[in-house]
């Protein structure tokens, strides 16, 4: 065996239980080194005292402490260090490891020391048939002396507490009983410490030995027992003689202390002090903790503290060494391995490395007995049968159910397979108050308790999601979509607990997402609910959830064409106590009734008839009532008659037949992939959720998109462009455009193009071909973008170009578009803001007019002024000037107002405009004007020309692929793009309207 390497070997033990590792299987390595050479300098200091005069009364606090949290493997490692200290020390006396938990509520654990080494001594005499007072036995003074110490010590014992009569001075009232026999027992008392030193060397004397080696096991478990033994260290097992070892968690130990020394104030004194005599809380607290620091500090020295490390900590600090298990199949993995293994059998192992690396690290971390426990189910993974993958996740919660139950009260119900497991994931969420930090399942919040939490009920849903790939929709709309919908309405989750936790119940209450019912009913409540929250706020009079847009005076109409009602799918309606309707189009009411659909194929085994019903119940436009309460009338909001609530629909609706079967065969030919589910990850659908919810924002925050039908389609491509980018990130793909803000038609083209071409090269990988040869199929992605549900309302382009045919023209075509796609946003956008700026500019000519107008009338009103004073003598010519005067004053009075009022309203433009201008400075800006006039015109023209020529080629472009790809049009998408949605009302830092000119126009 090499010396740098360790190995766990489970041929050779299960390591269920503590015992004594060989050298080659310890995994403290470093730390036993270091333990052991504390050792060797204290019992260097043992045989100096042996050596020092008997009356040499030393106190020595050279305690080693051993400190690691719970199941870190300190029993393990004191195990292993005694048995290594028996092999080298043969003068060390290793008494038998102290457990607390094991000494009886009354007795005193100094009892039970010496109850030890008396035993130790005990084995000695009888091993070498030595009598006790054998006068012919060489030793006889040596075991006198030993038994007259041991019986002075016994006298001193009472003393103690728990030891003895309660009252030590019952029997004080008899005159010659204090004097012969209770002063002799205080003074033994007094001195008992000093006894047990001279009993420990007499001990050590007759056996012919060094030292004694105590050993004290996680004392700091036990509140009762633990500070007593703490305080046997700090008064009794203070002689070199005696080695003592603890091991426990410092932290622990500090609470005992701190326990036992706040006792020491009495409650009444603590009133008293608090209340009268002015002191501090804080200043009791402070006194506490200095304490604390320095008991600890004397006791246990930090010069003589082991810390145990996890086995992350130690493969990172020693690296020259190598860590590996071997199976009862003898296979032979690195650790590192072994959890690569782990986590590709829980789910885990399509996640990209950076997220697969600190899974692993995070599971290197653990306690030494919880991974061992993983080694164990790896091990049989390794040599039981392919069944046991079905079952090793129960198994890990089996291993983290303690971790569970501690979060939530509903802990049974994770434990086993549940097609509603992901309400029971959402209601743990609840109980924990971990929404918001643990809604992805990742070992990665500050609470280690809810971190194991977490990964077990995460690695039960990767198991169940295989199978079930409604919970996809579940998880996403449950979970996420809560999430969201709650910091949309205004609060934080920290804060909704600790301030207000009705509101969140009452959001849950109304809309039942916590609760074992179908989806799409609890989505449509939901945006009833949110519609109620949004119309308090009297300011702003069209808001909604991202993901969802109001519709404009939109009222269905009695109709049974069935593009009509299939246009009815991703279509709501709240309605308030005041009557006022509200219709929404919405991404979240698409993706809950695809949930509720896979849910019922899975629930009733493929029955078309069933599906079929299902869908003429969904594409019923139902409205939803809101909760009651005084609100705000939305302004202008529909008001529909009591006969105008329900459509009657045609049950022999052919297109609503046809998507029954349609999304039947998707589902049997797609749902069941194993390799693209084994994927879906809490952690994954968390992060595909995040980016397709940024990226609606920003389409909602887009005004461009006028129609349902462009805002849905827009809203759907956002997600399918989530998936792709993160599955890309997943597989490595580095070159897609990752950006959640732009034109969601152009990122997607771009991306889609790339990461077809990109899976192509990876065919070949292994990786991707052991479960097929067409590595895009078996994507996520894939399957989504193949949902005939979702095609229905995607432009019939984009749907192209899901299509795997790619021929040149067709390539060639699909660039030509993205191309203008990409460009016609942009000269739009010039064009509107080169209108914006003639706008402003034309202004700053009217400006320029009217103080030339202004000019000429302060040099008129000049004139007229001159020929009033020449005209003093001719009373008509005066009365003629005057009128004239007055005339000028007025115009120039109006002209000067009307010029400073421009001038102000036009001060962020990039000229110079003042009443007090020279004509050098007028002609430049008039002159300047002029020409920026002239200018932007012909770039609005050219502008202008250019997208009318874009938008013919794009119509030209999309019909060729229409014909070629012999794609029908898509009725449902069509009818949306005819009813108009609202704008969006918003409140911003910036105005819209605080538009900075650019320096060059």
């Amino acid at each position: 065996m090499e010396d740098n390497k360790i190995v766990l070997d489970f041929m050779v033990s299960d390591y269920s239980d503590a015992a004594a590792c060989t050298e080659s299987s310890l995994i403290h390595q470093s730390q036993m080194e270091q333990m052991m050479r504390l050792f060797d300098k204290l019992y260097k200091k043992a045989r100096k005292a042996k050596d020092s005069r008997e009356d040499d009364f030393t106190v020595k606090h050279d305690t080693v402490s051993i400190f690691a949290s719970r199941g870190a493997g300190k029993t393990t490692f004191l195990l292993s260090a005694q048995e290594r200290i028996r092999k080298i020390y043969d003068r060390a006396v290793c008494l038998r490891t102290i457990d607390p938990s094991a000494i009886e509520c009354k007795q005193h654990p100094f009892v039970n020391v010496l109850a030890s080494i008396h035993e130790k001594v005990e084995e000695f005499l009888k091993k070498n048939n030595l009598k006790q007072y054998d006068f012919k036995n060489c030793d006889y003074e040596i075991q006198k002396g030993f038994n007259d110490c041991y019986k002075k010590l016994l006298k001193g014992l009472p003393v103690i507490e728990g030891v003895g009569k309660e009252n030590i001075y019952d029997d004080w009232d008899d005159d010659e009983f204090i004097s012969i026999k209770g002063m002799e027992k205080a003074e033994l008392s007094n001195s008992l410490n000093v006894l047990f030193h001279k009993y420990v060397r007499k001990a050590l004397q007759l056996m012919d030995k060094d030292c004694f080696v105590v050993a004290f096991d996680d004392i700091d478990t036990n509140f009762q027992k633990g500070y007593q033994l703490l305080e046997v260290i700090r008064k009794y097992l203070t002689t070199p003689q005696v080695i003592t070892i603890l091991t426990g968690d410092l932290d622990l130990y500090g609470k005992l202390v701190r326990k036992a020394t706040w006792q020491c104030f009495d409650k009444s004194f603590l009133k008293k002090e608090t209340e009268y005599a002015d002191r501090a809380k804080r200043e009791f607290a402070g006194m506490i903790n200095q304490l604390e620091n320095q008991y600890l500090v004397k006791i246990l020295k930090p010069e003589n503290r082991v810390h145990l490390k996890t086995i992350y900590e130690n493969i990172n600090d020693e690296r020259s060494r190598t860590f590996n298990i071997r199976f009862s199949n003898n296979t032979e993995m690195s650790i590192d391995k072994c959890y690569e293994y782990f986590l590709d059998k829980i789910g885990f192992s399509a996640l990209n490395p950076k997220i697969s690396n600190s899974l692993k690290q995070y599971l290197e971390g653990l306690s030494t007995r919880i991974q061992i426990r993983l080694f164990t189910l790896i091990d049989k993974s390794l040599t039981e049968d392919k069944d046991y993958e079905g079952h090793i996740a129960s198994e890990v919660m089996d291993i983290f159910w303690n971790d569970i139950t501690q979060k939530t009260s509903n802990g049974k119900a994770l434990l086993h397979k549940d097609r509603f497991y992901v309400v029971e994931m959402l209601n743990f969420l609840l109980n924990a108050k971990a929404l918001r930090t643990g809604y992805n399942f990742m070992p990665s919040t500050d609470d280690q308790v809810l971190n194991k939490a977490l990964l077990a009920i995460g690695t039960q849903f990767n198991q169940q999601v295989k199978g079930s790939p409604y919970m996809i929709f579940d998880f996403w709309l449950r979970i996420c979509y809560l999430q969201v919908t709650i910091e949309q309405l205004g609060e934080k989750w920290d804060e909704l607990v600790k301030n207000n936790q009705d509101n969140i119940d009452g959001f849950l209450n109304f809309t039942r997402l916590n609760t074992n019912t179908d989806l799409t009913k609890s989505i449509c409540l939901s945006h009833s609910y949110c519609n109620h929250e949004f119309d308090k706020n009297p300011f702003i009079a069209y808001k909604s959830l991202s993901g969802t847009a109001i519709l404009n005076n939109f009222i269905p109409e009695y109709k049974t064409n069935e593009d009509y009602l299939l246009s009815m799918l991703p279509l709501t309606g709240s309605m308030d106590e005041n009557m006022y309707e509200t219709s929404f189009v919405s991404i979240y009411k698409l993706l809950a009734i695809l949930r509720d659909i896979l849910f019922h194929i899975e629930e009733n085994e493929e029955d078309i008839d069933t599906l079929h019903l299902q869908l003429n119940k969904f594409v019923q436009y139902k409205f939803y009532i809101e909760p009651i309460e005084n609100n705000y009338p939305r302004p202008q909001a529909n008001q529909r008659k009591n006969e105008d609530y329900e459509i009657n629909t045609d049950k022999n609706a052919s297109r609503i037949e046809k998507l029954a079967s349609d999304t039947l065969k998707w589902h049997y030919k797609l749902g069941n992939s194993v390799t693209k589910f084994s994927a879906c990850t809490p952690q994954f659908l968390s992060r595909i959720f995040t980016r397709f919810y940024f990226t609606v924002i920003g389409i909602d925050k887009d005004n461009g998109y006028k129609t349902a039908g462009e805002k849905l389609h827009a809203y759907i491509l956002a997600l399918l462009n989530a998936v792709m980018v993160e599955e890309a990130i997943d597989k490595n793909i580095p070159d897609l455009n990752m950006s959640t803000i732009g034109n969601i038609d152009n990122i997607f083209i771009d991306n889609i193009e790339r990461f077809h071409h990109k899976l192509g090269r990876l065919r070949h990988m292994e990786s991707l071909y052991r479960y097929s040869n067409n590595p895009i199929e078996e994507t996520l992605f894939y399957w989504l973008a193949k949902c005939p549900l979702l095609e229905l309302f995607l432009n019939p382009f984009i749907v192209s170009l899901l299509s795997k045919t790619e021929e040149y023209q067709f390539v060639s075509e699909k660039l030509k578009y993205g191309r203008i796609r990409m460009s016609l946003p942009l000269w739009e956008e010039q064009t509107k803001n080169f209108n914006a700026q003639l706008k402003e500019l034309v202004e700053i000519q009217k400006w320029l007019t009217e103080y030339q107008r202004y000019k000429n009338t302060l040099e008129n009103l000049t004139i007229v002024v001159r020929m009033l004073r020449n005209t003093q003598l001719h009373p008509e010519l005066l009365l003629k000037y005057d009128g004239q005067r007055q005339q000028y004053q007025k115009q120039r009075d109006d002209l000067r107002k009307k010029l400073t009022d421009s001038a102000v309203s036009l001060s962020k433009v990039k000229f110079k405009l003042s009443l007090n201008m020279t004509d050098k400075e007028y002609l430049s800006v008039a002159s300047q004007v002029a020409y920026s006039i002239k200018s932007l015109n012909e770039k609005i023209d050219r502008n202008r020309t250019l997208i009318e020529q874009a938008k013919k080629e794009e119509s030209n472009i999309k019909d060729f692929v229409k014909r070629e790809q012999k794609y029908d049009a898509s009725p449902s998408f069509d009818y949306l793009c005819r009813i108009e949605t609202t704008l969006q009302e918003r409140i911003s830092n910036v105005s819209d309207f605080d538009y900075e000119f650019p320096d060059r126009l």
